[in-house]
């Protein structure tokens, strides 16, 4: 599998919108009852500009100001690849 023994679930919840705005949820579930969550969204608020990242491991609010590219396609690249690096850093300890 991709993920160590611990890590019960993981999933990655995509929720694109009309106006283009979006939230990108992962997660992952422990066997301990902890998990671990970050988010990628773009949509107005009052915690941060429109474009903004809230970090693991409890995505915390309010979250770091980013930036994303406006086409789709390129912020699940660039989603994917966070979570690719993710994934490797469980083999690499």
């Amino acid at each position: 599998g991709f993920y160590p023994g611990g890590v019960t679930r993981a999933y990655l919840r995509i929720r694109w919108f009309e106006t283009d705005d979006f939230n990108i949820h992962y997660s992952e579930q422990y066997q301990t009852g902890n998990s671990w969550d970050c988010r990628w969204d773009r949509h107005p608020n009052d915690h941060n500009t429109r474009k903004h990242f809230h970090p693991p491991p409890d995505t915390s609010t309010p979250g770091a100001d980013t930036d994303y590219p406006d086409d789709w396609r390129d912020v699940l690249t660039t989603v994917l690849t966070d979570l690719d690096d993710r994934i490797e850093a469980f083999w690499d300890q």
